[in-house]
This record gives structure tokens, sequence and C-alpha cells, in this order.
């Protein structure tokens, strides 16, 4: 495992040390660069959370991974530079059920640098959530492209991550828009953590109820997605959609194509993904509300 070869990988040709803003660069370059992808659930071979098999699957063969991949490989990192860092489980809010996943149903990392500040980092979540660590302090409000978002505590180590609603601008069948502003302005949770440290290896249950249990959404669901410049890229079942951050507060979707056949599948993976893959994708979809 080489650190300059990662570096590589996600494109980063930034200062190798443990500052705030080396911090910031390498989680843009992380999310631009490395997609959420779960693909290996439908054909590929089974995920295991061992540190040489996930390093050789992003960084050697170019290929992306779920949270418990992402971010601990993002861990392994981050810690060679310099960072202080600490894993924490977390639980992802169902909007449409207004409920909770199970525990340890996602991971993510608290980061400490060298001047002491301390950030909530995060380049291994599916969905529309904060892709520039988010400052480790309550109630203040932080603006991304992506959306505005901010930590609430609830109790003496539980904390939530929220999300504020935003504008959605959709296209009409005769080329017009038309503006969706169901939870506009609203203040909606994204997940929630405790601080209790945690390794590696407390997340091998849920890793395989991800890949096992029928009750498990990625298990019904085939996901590929990643960050660009100005929105983001999501794979979802046998549709591509390309979504467009106009400010913090505003985002349109600009592309939908939906795939006729495997071949097509495997021609869009590697166009704006980057991603070649030796079987053929098993595509599962299911009416999912909640992945946005």
């Amino acid at each position: 495992m080489d650190v300059d070869q990662y570096l590589k990988r996600l494109k980063y040709n930034g200062p190798k040390d443990n500052k705030a803003s080396t911090l910031r660069e390498i989680c843009l370059c992380h999310a631009r660069n490395v997609p959420f992808e779960i693909l290996d659930m439908f054909g590929g071979p089974r995920k295991r959370l061992e540190l040489e098999k996930v390093y050789q699957d992003i960084v050697v063969n170019n290929r992306g991974g779920f949270c418990y991949e992402i971010n601990g490989l993002m861990r392994w990192l981050l810690l060679q530079l310099g960072f202080e860092v600490v894993v924490f489980q977390s639980q992802a809010y169902i909007a449409s059920t207004e409920s909770w996943n199970p525990k340890f149903d996602h991971m993510t990392m608290l980061v400490t640098c060298a001047d002491g500040s301390r950030w909530l980092a995060d380049v291994g979540w599916g969905g529309s959530s904060f892709k520039e660590p988010l400052k480790f302090e309550v109630m203040l409000e932080q603006s991304q492209p992506n959306g505005r978002y901010r930590l609430v505590q609830l109790g003496a180590d539980e904390y939530q991550v929220e999300k504020r609603g935003k504008c959605h601008l959709k296209f009409t069948p005769d080329g017009g828009k038309v503006r969706d502003e169901k939870n506009y302005r609203q203040w909606r949770p994204v997940y929630k953590f405790d601080t209790i440290p945690r390794q590696w290896s407390d997340f091998d249950e849920m890793c395989s109820y991800q890949q096992d249990s029928h009750e498990s959404f990625l298990k019904n669901n085939t996901i590929a997605c990643k960050s660009t410049e100005t929105g983001d890229l999501a794979w979802w079942g046998w549709n591509l959609r390309e979504r467009r951050y106009i400010d913090p507060d505003t985002e349109e979707t600009v592309m939908i194509r939906t795939a006729k056949n495997l071949k097509e599948v495997r021609k869009w993976l590697k166009e704006y993904f980057d991603m070649e893959l030796d079987f053929d994708v098993d595509v599962q979809l299911q009416d999912y509300k909640d992945f946005s």
C-alpha cells in the first residue's frame, strides 16, 4: 500500500500535510474520483473489510466501494498524513417512513487537524450529503455548493447531521421547468451517530447484513454515484441521472437516461464512472424515494 499511488488515484496534487485545507481538498478529490458503488453485490466478488483487499479494489483496480470500504481506506490515508482519525457508527434516516436504519448502518469519521480543529469527514455516503468536511460545532450552519448543513446534539455522546431543504427545478415534457419546493428550507436529518470510537471489525456484522439481507436497501438497488465539479452523477438500476447545483439552496436535474440492455450499462459505467467490470450486473431496482 502506497500513499502516493492512492493520491494519484484521487487526482490529488496538493501538499501532504495534516492541515484543514488539505483535508478539505482530499475529501473533494475523493468524492469526485472514487464512486460510491455496490455493483459487486450483483454478480461480483463478496465484499470484505480487509485493508489490502479494499486498497486493491479501489486504488489498483479503479473501482469504488460503499461506506465501510471507502471511509475505512480513507482513514488509513489520513493517518499516514498525520491526522488523528476516529470512526463512529451511524444510522441513516429514512424520510418516507420517518424511521432510522439499524446501528452500524453507516460509518463516519472525526478528524483532528494540526491546529487542533475537529471535522466530521465522510467520503462514503451514497446519497446527497456533505462533500466537504463539517466543522465539529453544534448548530453552526455550514454552506457547501450542494446544500446547507448543521450538527445538532441529541445527547451527551449523540449527534445528528441535518440538511436544509432545497428548491428542485425539474424539466417538463415540453422542455419547461417547474419548481418543487416540498420541504424547502426545512431542516431534516441525514444521519445520527454516537461518538464512541469504533474499530473497522465492529462493522463486519452490518457489512454482511448489507450484502445478504433482503431488508437491506443496498441489497435491492444497483447503485453507483459520484460528485462532479458542478453537481453529481447517480446510476440507479437502469437509470443514469445528472444533477447540477445552482447554489446551496437550488438544484436541477439536467439529464436522465435509461439503458436498454447490459451492453449499454457497461458502456455508461466506463464513460461516466471510469469503471470496467469483468462480470454482468444483475440489475436490481426498487421504488426508493429517499435516495436523492
